[in-house]
């Protein structure tokens, strides 16, 4: 055999061995390499997720408290919230009118409408320890001050027994005298059933 034919193959196998050498980094890469690099991805935004909430805890509890204390706040502060929704649709309705009367507002009418479901981006249905959220828009008529009104607007938002959001009013003068004034109110209920 010739040097050049012995060089040729010499060649061709070096060729050949450096293709299977490439061919085998990049199925490492793409099959180990990669998956292990977003997993630990992954965790690291988990970790850091989780220390943003640690830490949330800690500055609930404040410096030089046990976490132990933190979890009994923040299962208060649940109850709180949960007592929010209420379970029953009638129950809701009825605690928003009697909040405007013990506003001092007479309630004309209460009109609800088909209660749906609250949905994420994703459009999966929000639950909250297996019950499913759910708003009810209402609309209701009412007659009274302004300050009563606002009255209505600061008990709506403090009370402990609903969730609502207001979403448009209206106010306008009401034949019976210059202080009463006939109000339209758009909101919505929230409920966990």
């Amino acid at each position: 055999m010739k040097p050049t034919e012995l060089l040729k193959q010499f060649r061709d196998k070096a060729a050949w061995e450096v293709v299977a050498l490439s061919v085998a980094v990049v199925l490492l890469a793409l099959f180990v390499y990669l998956p292990l690099k977003g997993r630990a991805g992954r965790l690291v935004v988990d970790l850091k997720n989780l220390q943003a909430n640690l830490d949330h805890v800690r500055s609930i509890v404040g410096p030089g408290k046990d976490l132990g204390y933190g979890k009994v706040l923040l299962e208060e502060n649940l109850k709180k919230l949960d007592a929010k929704f209420p379970e029953k649709e009638y129950d809701a309705l009825n605690r928003i009118s009697e909040l405007a009367r013990a506003s001092g507002l007479e309630v004309v009418a209460v009109n609800s409408q088909p209660k749906h479901l609250i949905e994420d981006p994703e459009a999966l249905a929000i639950k909250v320890d297996g019950k499913t959220g759910q708003q009810i828009p209402v609309s209701m008529e009412l007659r009274g001050t302004y300050g009563n009104f606002v009255g209505y607007l600061s008990a709506l938002k403090d009370s402990p027994n609903t969730f609502t959001m207001v979403d448009h009013y209206h106010l306008r003068r009401d034949g019976s005298d210059a202080k009463t004034l006939g109000i339209s109110v758009d909101l919505n209920l929230y409920l966990l059933l």
